[in-house]
């Protein structure tokens, strides 16, 4: 019965250790980049995809930033990011704030921002399709409103499009596991051996 005890305690252990280390909310962090400088990136903690600062891309067209994907391309190491990716990313900012203006602002804040629409940021660029996908905004009733996601416009190869960048991501270097998030689960695993061993 003590063995059954003490197994059940060890799962807790670990299903608390995993929580301390995988539980916390996603948020967005700025990131320093080797070629584009401090603060050029953006790390989505959710997602572990860094987001290259959309104006680091404004004014070019989709076919030149495809090209540049290469070892020695302007954006080696990075690819467009998918559809979902900029939902996520956009996710990320609404669950920050539930005023979707404040959410807006806090994702321009990392990202940048494309253009502005009435004093309001817009977070406006181009998947690999050539699709815009973002946050903009719109007026219903005349009032400002964001909208967010894949919108049909297809950009393509539009150059100088006011207000259109390009969503580009790349992986982050996995970050390790803090070896003290492990220790009450290894300490655990001793004193089941010990106990073992007494009852032995």
């Amino acid at each position: 019965m003590a063995g059954v005890y003490m197994i059940v305690r060890l799962f807790v252990v670990l299903a608390w250790s995993f929580f301390v280390v995988t539980g916390a909310q996603a948020a967005l962090v700025a990131q320093n980049d080797d070629v584009f400088g401090d603060g050029s990136l953006t790390l989505d903690t959710g997602t572990g995809l860094l987001w290259l600062d959309l104006s680091i891309t404004s004014d070019l067209t989709h076919s030149c930033v495809s090209t540049q994907f290469g070892v020695d391309g302007d954006f080696a190491g990075y690819r467009y990011a998918t559809a979902d990716e900029v939902v996520t990313v956009v996710d990320t900012a609404l669950s920050a704030s539930t005023d979707i203006f404040a959410a807006a602002e806090y994702l321009g804040s990392f990202v940048g921002s494309t253009s502005y629409f009435a004093g309001y940021p817009e977070m406006l660029a181009m998947i690999e399709s050539g699709q815009a996908a973002g946050m903009t905004v719109f007026y219903s009733s005349g009032q400002p409103i964001y909208r967010s996601g894949i919108f049909g416009t297809t950009y393509g190869d539009q150059f100088h499009y006011s207000g259109v960048s390009h969503w580009l991501v790349r992986e982050s270097s996995p970050v390790p596991i803090p070896a003290a998030a492990w220790l009450p689960g290894a300490g655990m695993v001793g004193l089941i051996g010990v106990r073992r061993k007494r009852a032995g």
